[in-house]
């Protein structure tokens, strides 16, 4: 009945071993999916922003060159695409640093989710392990070989 229960117990820390191991995988795949999905977005406002303002260079440069003698109309539009490019230039810039502080957030309570099933999981390897040595034959005369050795 004592092999019973020892083998019950080695096989529930077994359990408690691995859950904590699926659980912080299930968390840095959280935390990569996130970070995934985030660089995505970045990426994709980016990418549209460098084709809108390609176009509208092109756009103004065909304004341009239609009316070469439009001195006043082309130098006030150039003007208010200089004052458009750098209003969007700041709008992107605080965008990004809006989203690196989200994502230090986000990274932040990722990691420490992660660091509390490590600690689950090393405090669950660390039973298993006692109760491992516990409840092996081979453990004990292994014990008893490296006494020998010492004495």
């Amino acid at each position: 009945m004592a092999k019973k229960a020892e083998k019950t117990e080695t096989r529930d820390q077994m359990e408690r071993y691995l859950d904590a191991l699926i659980a912080n995988q299930g968390a840095l795949t959280d935390a990569l999916e996130g970070l995934r999905k985030r660089s995505l977005e970045a990426s994709e406002k980016l990418s549209e922003a460098v084709c809108t303002r390609q176009r509208e260079a092109l756009e103004l440069t065909k304004q341009m060159a239609m009316n070469p003698d439009a001195y006043s109309d082309n130098a006030k539009a150039m003007l208010k695409a200089a004052t458009d490019a750098q209003s969007r230039a700041l709008d992107f810039a605080k965008d990004l640093y809006k989203e690196q502080t989200e994502l230090n957030d986000e990274l932040r309570a990722s990691w420490k989710s992660i660091f509390e099933s490590s600690k689950e999981a090393a405090q669950a390897a660390t039973e298993l392990a006692r109760t491992w040595n516990a409840n092996n034959p081979v453990s004990e005369a292994v014990k008893k070989s490296v006494e020998g050795f010492r004495s």
